[in-house]
């Protein structure tokens, strides 16, 4: 013989609703045996998704009437033959969605302007230290002796440091070649004023002689 137990499980349009909500606005709830045969929406029989036998575990897309493009997903239930589907209309997906959109945008424009003023403090770091040493190197055939105080300890501040030891030896070096030159020409103006001398007392010397003869 059988044993039979009937239990009738009663619900209501408003315990639907608030079971909706938890699960998402706009929300449908179906349950259903596995060939998709007798749907309910736990308040009356109901057209369910179109699910197709044996792919259970994918997401279904269907048009419907009164809300249009929804997305479901099915879940069996364990040591059961039946399964429950949750669908989402698509309008309630994207509501959420164009929501955060303008806050994303701005977001995005805020991110943007703080890159460009990040961009130009370190443009102006790298640029304003080359044009420093740009002008000093384009000074040095002047005999100028300048440095470059560049704070910090990155390339440029190395480059800088290096800079100004390498204007410091040409500028020995220019020194001290314009003192040997004013050496040389000290000592070339004192030979020829010698040279003059001699030639003076030269002459003087035979001029008794010449005028002898």
């Amino acid at each position: 013989g059988y044993l039979v137990s009937w239990q009738l499980l009663h619900t209501s349009p408003q315990a639907v609703t608030q079971l909706s909500q938890l699960m998402g606005s706009g929300s449908r709830l179906y349950l259903g045996n596995t060939d998709a045969s007798i749907w309910t929406d736990m308040i009356k029989p109901t057209a369910g998704p179109p699910l197709r036998i044996g792919h259970q575990d994918e997401l279904i897309e269907y048009n419907d009437e009164k809300d249009g493009k929804l997305y479901a997903k099915a879940q069996p239930i364990s040591y059961t033959p039946w399964l429950a589907v949750i669908a989402l209309p698509e309008k309630n997906i994207l509501e959420g969605i164009q929501s955060i959109i303008p806050w994303i945008l701005l977001f995005g424009v805020v991110l943007m302007v703080i890159g460009i003023l990040a961009a130009r403090i370190v443009s102006n770091d790298i640029t304003k230290p080359l044009t420093q040493l740009t002008n000093a190197a384009r000074t040095m055939p002047e005999g100028e002796q300048l440095t470059i105080d560049i704070p910090g300890n990155d390339e440029l501040s190395l480059l800088a440091t290096a800079f100004n030891r390498m204007t410091g030896q040409i500028y020995m070096m220019w020194h001290d070649l314009e003192q040997k030159v004013q050496d040389r020409t000290w000592q070339l103006e004192r030979a020829n004023k010698e040279l003059d001398a001699f030639s003076y007392s030269v002459s003087h010397d035979l001029r008794t002689p010449l005028r002898a003869i």
